[in-house]
């Protein structure tokens, strides 16, 4: 039996000569995966990187354990040890056929020293092809590695099991499926929307839902989602209405995405709230979900507030429950 896997999500191991690690491999891999997670106060990445060669692998039986590999092999290299072990892995008619057509630009494998682990394969012929290889598969690789990753997103945010009484009330006032962790409580309900908080000895996790009528293209666009934060925002604070939550848009970077939630057209903003009267913020994503068939626009606004921690993984949490939204019909 082998044993299972180790480690946390967006956690990977890159395998490679220490040779390509200190080249323009290593570096173009570590401009793409360790990037800025969009949008964060101070920067984090979108992965944490360890770099380990082979000789490292073999010396510390330890190191085969973790969950999320990425191997880069330069395919002309056969005096590499990271070369021959990913011969080995592919078989020799495959590695030679690759080495000779260039097709096979990335591959997968699960389980090779554990259970539950992936192994990302990314190969070229040469250190140029192998660097033009890093840079098209990117999306392609950190979408694989996000899905693998999602057991351990969903056990985060369900941790403590589903508020069964909350759910329900969400589904009988705003007509949607959302399974809202137990650890999460109202905070404020009224008029079509409903604010609703998790507090953690890190952090202040925060969802709030609006169903609004759509009467026209221009509701479904980012002007819309800044409006409603700002109405949102002008009741935070009960004992200070001169503290508004608002969004800075002026100073920091405004991000638009487009997506579907649920088969439904879904624009989704990020950036950085802030509190006018004090010196706090944090990162928050917004998202306005049309509701072709009943005509109504859901904005699911979700922000972190988390002094002094990393906060992408309490974003992703956010991301994950909003995305489990389904209509009910």
């Amino acid at each position: 039996m082998k044993p299972a896997a180790m480690s946390i999500m967006n956690d990977i191991v890159v395998v490679s000569d220490e040779e390509d690690w200190n080249t323009m491999i290593g570096d173009t891999f570590q401009y793409y995966f360790a990037s800025a997670f969009p949008i964060m106060p101070q920067p984090e990445p979108f992965f944490d990187l360890r770099h380990f060669t082979v000789e490292q692998l073999n010396a510390e039986a330890l190191r085969k354990q973790l969950r999320t590999y990425v191997i880069l092999v330069n395919l002309e290299d056969d005096e590499s040890a990271t070369t021959q072990m990913v011969r080995k892995d592919l078989g020799e008619d495959r590695f030679l056929k690759n080495r000779t057509d260039g097709l096979l630009k990335s591959s997968v494998g699960k389980d090779k020293w554990a259970r539950n682990q992936i192994v990302i394969y990314i190969m070229g012929r040469g250190e140029d092809e192998l660097v033009k290889n890093i840079k098209e598969s990117f999306s392609a690789v950190a979408k694989r590695i996000n899905i693998h990753d999602e057991d351990q997103l969903k056990a985060k945010v369900y941790a403590k099991n589903v508020n069964l009484g909350l759910s329900e009330e969400i589904q009988t006032n705003y007509g949607i499926q959302l399974q809202l962790p137990a650890d999460y409580q109202t905070v404020m309900s009224k008029d079509n929307f409903s604010w609703f908080r998790k507090d953690t000895k890190d952090a202040t996790l925060n969802l709030v839902i609006k169903k609004i009528p759509y009467q026209d293209p221009k509701d479904l666009s980012t002007e819309n989602i800044l409006s409603l934060a700002g109405q949102f925002g002008a009741n935070v604070d009960p004992n200070n209405e001169a503290n508004v939550l608002q969004i800075n848009d002026q100073d920091l970077p405004i991000m638009e995405y487009t997506r579907k939630i649920d088969d439904n057209y879904t624009l989704e903003v990020r950036g950085i709230w802030e509190m006018s009267d004090d010196f706090i913020g944090g990162p928050f994503v917004s998202y306005l979900i049309h509701n072709e068939k009943e005509g109504t626009l859901l904005n699911a606004f979700t922000f972190v507030f988390a002094p002094g921690q990393q906060k992408r993984d309490f974003v992703q949490q956010l991301d994950y429950l909003v995305k489990q939204i389904k209509f009910v019909e």
